[in-house]
């Protein structure tokens, strides 16, 4: 298993943001907080990443739900999300904030979107 880009190594200032796992069949999300979500990946529909230079951002769309993603240097990432190889993905503890990752992805945010679910009138029509 590789990790990638929020645990400090031992003698090391770069935190990890990801982690990869080939064998993975669900998508652990993690807040800063310390909320967690898993999905599986059999819904994830799509995926979708806007680089910028500011910060990246990937969005994930579940059946239900959408999960964005912000950071810097998330390409890999997406890649990773390509293989279905993510195992878990989290939010870099504001006590990294100062720390540089200057060669390795770090996630800045995370949000968690519900899609509204369709009414009864709504099928109706």
């Amino acid at each position: 298993m590789r990790i990638r880009g929020v645990e400090p190594k031992s003698e090391s200032n770069e935190v990890q943001c990801w982690g990869e796992n080939p064998n993975a069949q669900m998508l652990r999300v993690e807040s800063g907080n310390g909320s967690l979500d898993l999905y599986p990946y059999a819904w994830l529909e799509r995926v979708q990443f806007s680089p910028a230079e500011e910060a990246d951002s990937v969005t994930l769309f579940f059946n239900r739900q959408s999960v964005c993603v912000t950071g810097k240097k998330l390409r890999e990432l997406v890649a990773a999300l390509q293989r279905m190889a993510v195992e878990w993905i989290k939010e870099r503890p504001e006590r990294f904030n100062s720390v540089g990752t200057p060669d390795g992805a770090w996630v800045e945010s995370i949000q968690i979107v519900e899609k509204p679910t369709p009414s009864k009138a709504d099928a109706k029509v």
